[in-house]
């Protein structure tokens, strides 16, 4: 009877994490059927608009994500000290992360030019008129 108790306990924690990411999925989904539905049911010349201003949003979300990378390359030493006194750098990985600024600088830039950005952007701006 209690070698039963662990299993009936890690079946119980199982089917409550896949309820509860099953939860997660529904609402996704409910979600994006709500926008489908109101996307069809929007004429042509309101798409167009929306486009026009879904792209200014766009430049202010690209923005934002290049002013958070130049803030987490300025203060990467704070941030390291933060992570090693809550428990998430180790003492020993402490001083590799210090020096590991500048590629830390160079993968956020490089996730900038290749998502937020994005080649089409870089060639409409340097070689597109």
């Amino acid at each position: 009877m209690n070698a039963q108790q662990p299993e009936k306990r890690h079946r119980a924690k199982i089917w409550r994490l896949l309820l509860s990411w099953g939860g997660y999925a529904l609402l996704v989904f409910c979600i994006a059927c709500l926008v489908l539905m109101w996307l069809a049911s929007t004429p042509p010349e309101g798409l167009e608009a929306m486009q026009a201003q879904l792209r200014q949003v766009l430049n202010i979300g690209i923005w934002l994500q290049c002013a958070a990378a130049v803030w987490i390359v300025l203060s990467w030493s704070e941030i390291i000290e933060w992570a090693r006194q809550k428990g998430f750098v180790l003492e020993h990985e402490y001083s590799r992360l210090h020096a590991a600024r500048k590629t830390a600088a160079l993968v956020l830039g490089l996730y900038l030019l290749m998502f937020p950005i994005g080649p089409a952007r870089i060639a409409q701006l340097f070689f597109l008129p």
